[in-house]
């Protein structure tokens, strides 16, 4: 395919096979061969994340990328399935030209013939609408810009706002700042990217942070311990997303040896990342043991939100306990039921006087899980709800899945197999679209034994 720009700025002409378009821009609006292309703010909206995506990172969207725009956050996923399709087919028949591609209802992108046009065009829009940030002078102090950016990237973090934390990031790297707050920068950076589960470019920001630091030593600048240990650390949570245990492992104790006792935050990162690898491999008394060390040392950093994690993370291994040896009449499993749910409430009232959490379901569907053994339906059924709607307004399809994983056992109790089978196949789908395969074939594993 050949493309041929022959002039831009607020016209251009691409040459697309044996067709011509023309493209004109103007406030709101896209003409194409001299067709208006009226783009409420909705429209204009997901062409940008089209585009962004496209750029910056996998080119699929889904209606749950959808609903997170500002003008979409009120509409239930089906609204969005059938508003796409439906505006789609409209665009189709006006222009001939198919925007989208793929499965609407689904996953879809830009389209590639038309992605050199829309990329530039919507970014030339979008850069309209946006308030100028030239018009805000960096502060004189680089230092006190940075530490300022860092402080609202950490507290969008916490907030699920990771756009917010990213733009704020990126201001830390544009400040001419110390090295040592460049390297804490690029350290949330690669957080932020595992948190979405861009692992490839998360990885690229430890690779900036590990070059940085490599410079420093040939230079006979040594960076700060604390500065290794950010990349061990990050380094650590990849594997542990990956499932790759012992080598998070590994990454966790080599971060450790940089540490000194008063650096809390950083240790307790590594304590809960090594209760994670103990909870995964089945040593839940040496999980148990770590998380409440983790707890000791965000206690003592003040870091609320780490704390909340973690009394999440002791509950779970009080719940995994009880699993193991599940009779309603064991004295030892009512027990562990009981520990799991005095965490888990410790984490929500936490969360609420906090007023964080909200990016994460997990602790929803704790409670929702406790409510269930303890024989609460209905009050299990409100967490789990809050769960899926937490889920999909944080577009956390793995928190997803696992809500309505949890919903298929309380309605396996409730309403019966069939019931249960709907949800299941529910968790298939959200399981499908994050590609997160081993849980997908549970699901459909379970999905199949309700319909034998």
């Amino acid at each position: 395919m050949a493309w041929m720009v022959v002039n831009w700025s607020e016209f251009m002409t691409v040459q697309m096979g044996g067709s011509v378009l023309n493209l004109e821009i103007r406030p709101n609006t896209i003409y194409l061969n001299q067709q208006p292309l009226l783009l409420t703010q909705p429209w204009l909206e997901l062409l940008q994340l089209a585009a962004l995506h496209t750029l910056e990172s996998p080119p699929d969207l889904t209606p749950l990328d959808v609903q997170q725009l500002p003008s979409w956050r009120a509409k239930s996923v089906e609204v969005i399935k059938s508003s796409l399709s439906r505006e789609h087919k409209k665009w189709v028949r006006l222009y001939g030209v198919s925007f989208l591609t793929g499965q609407l209802g689904k996953a879809f992108r830009l389209n590639p013939e038309l992605t050199p046009v829309l990329t530039e065009s919507v970014a030339a829009l979008q850069e309209k609408l946006r308030p100028k940030s030239n018009l805000l002078a960096k502060l004189e102090n680089p230092e006190a810009e940075v530490q300022a950016n860092l402080m609202l990237a950490k507290l969008s973090i916490e907030n699920g706002l990771l756009e917010k934390a990213l733009v704020a990031i990126q201001n830390a790297l544009n400040a001419n700042a110390s090295p040592v707050l460049k390297q804490e920068a690029l350290f949330y950076q690669a957080r932020v990217y595992e948190f979405r589960s861009e692992f490839t470019v998360a990885h690229q920001s430890l690779q900036r942070l590990k070059k940085c630091l490599e410079w420093h030593e040939k230079n006979n600048s040594p960076s700060h311990p604390r500065a290794k240990a950010w990349f061990q650390i990050g380094t650590a949570r990849i594997y542990l997303r990956q499932a790759q245990w012992q080598e998070a492992k590994s990454a966790y104790l080599a971060a450790k040896k940089y540490l000194e006792p008063h650096h809390y935050r950083e240790l307790g990162m590594v304590f809960n990342g090594l209760g994670r690898v103990a909870q995964n491999t089945t040593h839940l008394d040496v999980a148990q043991k770590h998380y409440e060390q983790a707890l000791e040392f965000y206690h003592r950093a003040e870091w609320t939100w780490a704390v909340q994690a973690t009394l999440n993370d002791c509950g779970v291994v009080y719940k995994e306990r009880c699993k193991l040896i599940w009779k309603r009449q064991n004295h030892q499993a009512q027990k562990h039921l009981e520990q799991a749910f005095r965490y888990f409430t410790l984490c929500q009232q936490n969360c609420e006087a906090a007023q964080t959490g909200d990016e994460s379901a997990v602790l929803e569907i704790n409670l929702g899980w406790c409510y269930r053994m303890f024989e609460q339906f209905d009050l299990a059924r409100q967490w789990l709800e809050k769960a899926v709607q937490l889920a999909t307004k944080a577009r956390n399809l793995s928190d997803l899945g696992w809500a309505y994983m949890e919903y298929a056992e309380l309605e396996l109790v409730t309403n019966g197999k069939l019931a249960a089978a709907e949800m299941y196949s529910r968790a298939c789908g959200a399981f499908e679209d994050g590609q997160i395969d081993s849980a997908r074939d549970l699901a459909k594993y379970k999905l199949e034994e309700m319909l034998r």
